[in-house]
Parts: structure tokens; sequence; C-alpha cells
């Protein structure tokens, strides 16, 4: 990556109007992934490779809750976390390059701290803004390995 380069996979589902599309790069593949999950371990492992992961825990929207059905709320990320927390525990040389952040009301965040507490020994930060993490990110993500 040359300095100034900056690419964001956001797993978010835009419809064609949205204005963000217009950033929306697939490499000339339209549709190259069947589904979702596999779109998102693909960027996951690259960004653990060539930048940073981050992980933006934002509370529920109230207005657009989910059915019961779905599951529980970010059940996934949840999962993700816990298993970044892992290859992250794993890798001796700290290659692996991942930033946490919540809104502070996300639920269950005391004990997603006290998990990358406990797996680091040490104070994990978790940012409290979007920006904040995203600056971390940045920051994280340009050390050279």
């Amino acid at each position: 990556m040359r300095s100034g380069d900056f690419h964001v996979a956001i797993p978010c589902r835009y419809r064609e109007d949205h204005p963000l599309m217009q950033f929306i790069c697939t490499d000339g593949i339209p549709n190259a992934f069947v589904k979702q999950l596999s779109w998102e371990r693909c960027y996951m492992e690259i960004a653990s490779k060539q930048g940073c992961i981050i992980f933006w825990l934002p509370c529920e929207d109230r207005e657009s809750t989910r059915s019961i059905i779905d599951g529980p709320y970010a059940m996934d990320t949840r999962g993700e976390l816990g298993e970044w927390r892992g290859r992250m525990m794993c890798n001796k040389h700290n290659l692996i390059k991942v930033v946490v952040g919540a809104d502070p009301e996300f639920p269950g965040l005391s004990q997603i701290q006290r998990n990358f507490n406990e797996a680091f020994n040490t104070v994990f930060p978790i940012y409290s803004s979007l920006g904040e993490t995203v600056e971390a990110a940045v920051t994280i993500a340009d050390r050279r390995w």
C-alpha cells in the first residue's frame, strides 16, 4: 500500500441510489460473493495482513429492531471478535492489527472489555466514538511490519 492509499470494506447492503455506491469496488466482478459471510471473511483476512481490522459496535437502532428469528443483536460480530482476539493471542509477533470501538451503551460491552483485558493481560483500548476508532486504526495500519 502506498502512503495515502486507504481502502475500506464495510459490510453494508446499500441500495443502488445510495451516495456511497459510487465508491463500491468489486474488482470488476459484480456479485463476486454469493453470501455476505464469504465477503466479510475474505476482506477481514486481507485487512489482517495488509492493514487493520476495525470492529465498531453501535447500539441497535430502536426504530428498526430485529425480529427474534434473526437471533441476538450483533451475534455474528461477537463471534468474529472472539475469533480475531484468539488469532491475536496466538500470533507471537503481534502482526494482526485489530481496533475495537463501541457505543458506551452497547449491550455486553463490559464483558467484551474484560475478555480482551484478560487475553492480553493489559487494559485493551476500546474507543468510545467511531471517529476515535478510525483514527486509531489508521495510525495502527500505517505502522510498518
